[in-house]
């Protein structure tokens, strides 16, 4: 039962090649080199969008899984970082410390 639930939420014209994920990257990437905002947040998703939409995929799939895609993205780098800072001693206490040393 949970993977026919699992199926009916993934949209069907999501189902892409590896050839269309590696276009989908590209497309990114180019985008990428653009300036930006902090964190891609918007161009992110308008080139994921429009990268999908080579490939026929509508734009609220593409929009879902570009919403998706970025915040997993998000959470793996966020959680790897903060558990490297933590094994190095990293305290957010520190942070202020330091800063109201320097005034």
């Amino acid at each position: 039962m949970k993977v026919r639930l699992a199926k009916q939420k993934v949209p069907d014209d999501l189902n892409l090649s590896l050839s269309a994920a590696l276009v989908l990257q590209a497309v990114i990437a180019l985008g990428a080199l653009l300036p930006t905002g902090p964190g891609e947040v918007g161009s992110f998703e308008y080139l994921t969008v429009l990268g999908l939409a080579l490939f026929g995929v509508s734009q609220e799939s593409a929009f879902a899984y570009a919403l998706l895609a970025h915040l997993c993205q998000f959470v793996s780098v966020t959680s790897v970082g903060l558990l490297f800072a933590i094994n190095k001693g990293f305290q957010p206490q520190g942070i202020y410390r330091d800063a109201s040393t320097r005034l």
